[in-house]
């Protein structure tokens, strides 16, 4: 009887003893390290910029006369798009050509010291005064002969020498009024009102010419502001061409990102517009500052589109993803096996069926929120625990037993 009691006893402690070691036995999942591909990248949004186009604007308000082109059609560099009224240009430049001529006319009156009325007018004056400076000296010399014989005074020899002198001194006057009548300064003001007017012919010519609006590059027009006969103020835009395979991207990066990017760096584009689709470029130019955009501080990156297809439209909305670094055939485990103490970085190799604490290196290595690249510390093939499947926390030496949900 003692005997059976004890057996039962035994047996009650073993079924004991079994229920508790299985109660610590923890269910977890748990991934293979193996050699991978890793790459890091940074993402966010921009917009889609041409980087070959051609925008005119109207110089003067008028109305569009005639238009060449429409929307989405193919130009050729040198192709007329559209036509604005000239009338206005042209009245200018008349008016212009008009004034320019006037001071011409006037440039050349100065340098031969008056106009043709006034050099007539000189010269009658000329001659007029030499006449009376003859009759003075003729009256001088009958006076000078009288005043012998006594029959006139010395004062009337006197007179007529005062006349003399005063008609001497009035033909002085006038060639010297006639060679020096303008001074340096009226030839420079003269001149530089010749310049003005040929400027103002300039700017008109200009206007006249740019009533025909040309294309200068290759392109698409992909937009019209104007249609025929519409009335146009100055400074309104007028039409858009481009060409459509020269793409660039403007990336806006948030400031701890921008550290990252640099030259030459891959880039997926992506437009919700387009799901399935994405294209390709390249970092051109990394932010050099930050700016406010929004709510945010960011950073601005050029990003050329090496593949452009004419889908891709310019002032897109789109996603764009560089990759900042790429590891080839490196040890990598998921993220959530990674384990930090402080400064310290661990891992919960599995062993068996209990867990081993296990420093790693992840010095050099790429961190994205997936994937860890493992530098120094494990090697390929071990299995790393990533958590229990209850809310049991894993510590080193805990036995577990891995379940489905396992990553090789």
């Amino acid at each position: 009887m003692v005997t059976a009691l004890a057996v039962i006893v035994v047996a009650a402690i073993g079924l004991l003893l079994y229920f508790h070691n299985w109660q610590q036995i923890v269910p977890i999942t748990m991934a293979t390290t193996s050699y991978q591909d890793i790459t890091d990248t940074v993402s966010n949004i921009g917009t889609v910029e041409l980087t070959d186009k051609f925008e005119p604007h109207a110089t003067s308000p008028g109305m569009v006369q005639k238009l060449y082109v429409q929307i989405n059609q193919k130009v050729r560099a040198g192709q007329l798009l559209l036509r604005m009224e000239d009338s206005e240009a042209l009245s200018q430049l008349a008016n212009n050509t008009a004034n320019l001529r006037a001071q011409q006319a006037a440039a050349h009156d100065l340098q031969q010291g008056g106009s043709q009325d006034e050099l007539n007018g000189f010269q009658i004056d000329l001659r007029r005064d030499e006449a009376q400076h003859q009759q003075a000296l003729e009256r001088l010399a009958q006076a000078q002969a009288l005043e012998k014989t006594g029959a006139d005074s010395h004062a009337e020899v006197l007179q007529a020498q005062q006349q003399v002198t005063n008609t001497q001194l009035a033909i002085d006057s006038l060639k010297t009024k006639m060679s020096n009548r303008y001074s340096v300064a009226d030839i420079a003001k003269s001149r530089a009102q010749i310049e003005g007017a040929q400027a103002s012919i300039a700017a008109a010519n200009s206007l006249v010419k740019s009533a025909d609006i040309r294309s200068p590059i290759d392109g698409t027009v992909f937009h019209l502001d104007v249609s025929q006969y519409d009335y146009v103020p100055a400074g309104d835009s007028l039409i858009s061409v481009a060409d459509l395979t020269r793409m660039r991207v403007r990336g806006y990066f948030d400031e701890p990102d921008i550290g990252k990017l640099a030259t030459g760096q891959p880039v997926k584009i992506v437009w919700e517009a387009k799901p399935g689709r994405e294209w390709h470029g390249h970092v051109v130019q990394p932010p050099t500052t930050v700016t406010a955009y929004n709510t945010r501080h960011v950073g601005e990156c050029l990003i050329s589109v090496d593949d452009p297809d004419g889908v891709l439209p310019p002032a897109a909305n789109v996603t764009v993803t560089v990759t900042t670094r790429q590891h080839k055939h490196v040890l990598v485990i998921p993220h959530e096996a990674l384990r930090t103490d402080g400064s310290l970085n661990y891992v919960y190799v599995v062993q068996g069926d209990h867990l081993v604490r296990t420093p790693v290196q992840l010095s050099g290595g790429i961190v994205t929120l997936t994937q860890v690249e493992v530098t120094g510390g494990l090697t390929e093939g071990q299995k790393v625990a990533l958590g229990a499947t209850s809310s049991r926390e894993l510590t080193d030496g805990l036995r577990v037993v891995p379940v489905d949900g396992t990553h090789e």
